[in-house]
């Protein structure tokens, strides 16, 4: 038990890292496809999208409020 007082912060910084990783993708695939339904293609279809590579500066803190 005392071992995980000391891994909670590990644990909740990684839970919340999850999130803001579903909800990135989550953003990017809608934007995709509102973008293909408009008849526009998307700037980078030659490019994966890695959210691994996005700067937590980027991530809204919404979720955290």
């Amino acid at each position: 038990m005392l071992v995980d007082v000391f891994q909670i912060s590990s644990w909740l910084k990684a839970d919340q890292k999850e999130k803001e990783q579903a909800a990135i993708q989550d953003i990017l695939m809608r934007r995709d496809l509102q973008n293909t339904s408009d008849g526009y293609s998307s700037l980078h279809d030659d490019e994966d999208v890695n959210v691994e590579n996005v700067p937590d500066s980027e991530v809204s803190s919404e979720e955290s409020k």
